[in-house]
């Protein structure tokens, strides 16, 4: 097995636990949103990903984020934690930085 592969599984299976302890919701939903996870925040590194979430007062979000450095406007240094439990994202509707639990995922949007 690839280095590569090997790191993936475990970026995966990190979020599929820290799911599985927020939620208490079966392994195999953890396992399927800790992929839907990983495939929306390696789509948003190389272009605009329309995506769904759950916020936190209940109300479904659609959003359209990206990671991508020609439409990311530069940040500053920060020496603030990561928190693991969410995902940050740049939204191109609203030109500003958004941010979601990875337990509230819904999935990428098909038009």
């Amino acid at each position: 097995m690839s280095n590569q592969f090997k790191n993936q599984m475990r970026e995966v299976m990190s979020t599929a636990h820290r799911i599985f302890a927020l939620t208490g919701e079966s392994w195999s939903v953890c396992v399927k949103r800790a992929w839907a996870n990983r495939n929306v925040k390696v789509a948003m590194k190389v272009m605009v990903v329309r995506f769904s979430y759950l916020k936190t007062t209940g109300e479904v979000r659609e959003a359209q984020g990206t990671l991508l450095d020609s439409i990311v406007p530069p940040t500053k240094g920060t020496d603030r934690k990561k928190n693991e439990d969410v995902q940050c994202y740049f939204d191109v509707e609203a030109e500003g930085w958004r941010s979601f639990r990875k337990s509230n995922l819904i999935g990428i949007c098909h038009e």
